[in-house]
């Protein structure tokens, strides 16, 4: 197990690059990714919307609620079982893995807006930065350095 201590650029950077790579060099998953990942925020932004405009009016919301937040629910539960799988697994690690729990349950929430940015990233871009070095992925036969 490695540890990394990055920021937030460091994260975009990594991320982006990471989709990039995918769009270049499996651009059919790159697309059913890109656009399961659209629809996810698509609906958290549009439910959020709704729920809002409801409470608003003075309707009940409590339906809107559940669809829409179910599913941010779900991820936290998906997240807390992996951590639970990982410190079982790495048992030498448990300590810094729980004491850092709360990051793994909750910013599943916010992930698929960033991916969204990284493949809005990789429909701009073909370059990347890896250790330093600029990139340019023409294509998955050809890459430009410098």
């Amino acid at each position: 197990m490695s540890y990394v201590e990055a920021d937030f650029d460091g994260l975009l950077e990594f991320t982006n690059r990471q989709i990039l790579i995918t769009r270049v060099y499996a651009d059919k998953v790159w697309a059913r990714a890109a656009a399961t990942h659209f629809l996810y925020c698509l609906t958290l932004v549009f439910g959020a919307l709704l729920i809002l405009g409801n409470l608003l009016a003075q309707r009940p919301a409590f339906h809107l609620v559940a669809l829409t937040f179910l599913p941010l629910l779900l991820s936290a539960i998906r997240g807390s079982i992996r951590l639970i799988g990982v410190t079982e697994a790495v048992p030498a690690a448990r300590s810094q893995v729980t004491g850092q729990a709360w990051i793994y349950v909750l910013l599943t929430v916010f992930i698929p807006f960033l991916y969204l940015v990284n493949f809005a990233n990789s429909l701009i871009t073909r370059r990347i930065r890896w250790r330093g070095v600029n990139y340019e992925l023409i294509s998955s036969e050809q890459t430009r350095i410098g």
